[in-house]
């Protein structure tokens, strides 16, 4: 009973657990919405207005007035100027203007008197990126305010920015509140990139190379800066030089490392983006000198990179069909980064000759959209780096007992080998005293002698292939007493009695490498031959090995790394990767070849002990 009772009472605390959580997360979320909604609604935001609307303008060549319900960009050209007005109907104390300007130089009037005009870009043939409090005299109410703008620039000659009209309490609380989420954003952005970053360093460590990692952190650095770059608090710290120079220039370059991610993770297609990457960095480097050795400035020249950076996304969208559909790929999240581009283009073609959505919303949604993919792509990085981590140190342990299962041969080996000379050393006094028993006419003793000596002579047989002692002992055990009708060995062994390289380190090469080879040969059917080539040779510093086999089947290669056949794959499959690490401890160099038939390894190690520098 006391058992059952347990049992029943289980699923209540689970369920009161479950219960605690969904309240914690809830309340969690629910503070965050009161916290951030007091963000965007600030209470000392009173007394402002967005004055953006019912506007009337003309150009300054073209006299004609024509209407604007709300602020938006029209065809101007460079140096022309473009004059706003309307009358000013509400009434806010101490009312204050708030005016951004985009590479623009303003001047603004009440009833046709100059009440501001732009002195931070006094004498500049370049303007910034600025933001403007103009304040408004007493009694301001009903009278006509006119801004002029002008721009040395075709693309901001005629984009006006929005104006909002209250005191300086309410516009400061204003631009403080929208710009709280975008700096999060921008936290967010540095904090992955600086990850990124990291893990790609420590990548490194791990003879990884996970390039595409500092390509996507940069991208992440530089994205972030550019996205709050229009931010209204970001006008508080920077010069409008420095901020023009800022946002601009990270948008010129974010789209190089994007590229070079891409192709870094590029399976099928990288030989075509190799001409996609090269026109991103002539665009990226060539903008910045055009624009500091002053032929071009920055907003002409992000026209043109803007243009370059379109035509390489559709290019790199059909790619991505192509492997997605041609190839029946499945779809990578850095393909799928290339989605919200094209959507965003179908709409703005859309809204621009239908207005169904405004221009900026449709902005906003682009990048909300890119923002999440963006985060999205960088998880699974840091998952991907933590995955191949652990791997990794699973590949370690494993390596490790492989060795260990080598040194256990090698002691093996060893030990028979003391044995065989020692028998060997005995063998003449063994003939004297068979010798003797002949003599004495013990025919019965002698030939029970014979008989025994018959014996050990069967564990001394085996052909010299050199007059090394460790190698000779591996050839011995691995090869001497294969059958001869089954697998064709030849050997080609040219070395001193004495190497350099450790006991331990050449037993456990050659084991894995003639294990390879017979597992391969015994897999080849009649009526082809099994074979196998074995040379090893001392050339000056270098010891060089090369094997060839005979081999059928596919080699499964992944990340560059040949792959085991066998079904238990985390025993099996570790051979070449053994044989790669000793090349390396000896600083030598390993080379893979094969085709349908023939599998070869040739590998060189300096026949130098690892640490001294010395032969």
């Amino acid at each position: 009973m006391g058992d059952y009772l347990r049992v029943k009472r289980m699923p209540f605390k689970r369920w009161k657990r479950v219960a605690l959580v969904a309240f914690a997360v809830v309340a969690l979320f629910v503070l965050l919405f009161y916290y951030f909604y007091a963000y965007s609604h600030p209470y000392l935001q009173k007394n402002m207005v967005n004055i953006s609307d019912n506007w009337h303008y003309y150009l300054q060549d073209n006299p004609e007035v024509k209407t604007m319900p709300e602020l938006a960009r029209i065809d101007n050209k460079a140096n022309n100027t473009m004059i706003m007005y309307r009358e000013l109907t509400e009434d806010v104390p101490g009312a204050t203007l708030m005016v951004k300007s985009h590479h623009q130089t303003l001047r603004l009037l009440l009833n046709g008197t100059p009440i501001y005009q732009d002195e931070l870009h006094q004498g500049q043939k370049k303007p910034g990126m600025c933001l403007h409090f103009v304040p408004l005299p007493a009694g301001y109410v009903g009278q006509t305010l006119t801004v002029e703008i002008t721009s040395p620039y075709n693309v901001f000659a005629g984009f006006p920015q929005k104006i909002y009209l209250g005191d300086m309490v309410s516009l400061e609380s204003y631009a403080l509140s929208t710009s709280v989420l975008n700096a999060s954003y921008l936290f967010i952005c540095l904090a992955l990139g600086i990850t990124l970053i990291v893990l790609c360093l420590a990548s490194n460590f791990l003879r990884a190379n996970r390039w595409g990692l500092l390509f996507l952190g940069i991208f992440c650095i530089l994205w972030g800066i550019s996205y709050v770059s229009n931010d209204y608090s970001v006008y508080h710290f920077f010069t409008p030089t420095q901020l023009s120079n800022i946002t601009l220039g990270t948008q010129i370059t974010y789209f190089f490392p994007l590229m070079l991610y891409l192709y870094s993770q590029a399976q099928f297609t990288k030989k075509a983006m190799r001409p996609l990457v090269a026109v991103a960095g002539l665009s990226a480097v060539g903008g910045l000198l055009l624009h500091i050795l002053d032929i071009a400035d920055l907003p002409d020249i992000m026209v043109y990179t803007t243009i370059l950076e379109q035509v390489v996304f559709s290019v790199t969208l059909v790619l991505a069909a192509y492997s997605i559909f041609v190839r029946k790929r499945k779809l990578y999240l850095y393909e799928a980064l290339w989605i919200p581009n094209l959507i965003f283009w179908v709409l703005l073609v859309v809204s621009y000759y239908t207005n169904w959505l405004p221009l900026y919303l449709v902005n906003a949604i682009y990048l909300q959209t890119l923002f999440v993919l963006i985060i999205a792509i960088c998880i699974v990085s840091i998952y991907g780096f933590y995955k191949m981590y652990l791997r990794r140190g699973n590949e370690i342990d494993l390596l490790e007992s492989k060795n260990q299962m080598a040194l256990e041969s090698y002691e093996t080996l060893k030990d028979n080998l003391e044995q065989t000379s020692i028998l060997r050393h005995e063998m003449n006094h063994q003939l004297l005293a068979l010798n003797a028993m002949l003599e004495l006419k013990e025919y019965t003793k002698a030939e029970e002698y014979i008989s025994t000596l018959t014996a050990q002579s069967k564990r001394l047989q085996g052909p010299i292939y050199t007059e090394n002692y460790i190698i000779n002992s591996i050839l011995v055990s691995k090869l001497a007493h294969l059958p001869e009708d089954t697998i064709k060995i030849t050997t080609h062994i040219m070395v001193p009695k004495q190497l350099n390289i450790q006991e331990n380190d050449l037993c456990s090469l050659l084991l894995n490498l003639i294990d390879n080879a017979l597992e391969a040969c015994r897999k080849v059917q009649p009526p082809r031959q099994q074979w196998m080539n074995l040379s090893i040779r001392l050339r000056g510093t270098y010891l060089y090995i090369k094997e060839s086999n005979a081999k059928t089947g596919v080699i499964i290669t992944s990340d560059n790394r040949i792959k085991t056949s066998k079904q238990d794959k985390k025993i099996h499959g570790y051979g070449i990767r053994i044989i790669q690490s000793i090349v390396d401890k000896y600083d030598g160099m390993m080379h893979i070849d094969y085709n349908e038939e023939q599998f070869t390894v040739q590998a060189a190690l300096k026949n130098i002990p690892p640490g001294t520098g010395k032969p």
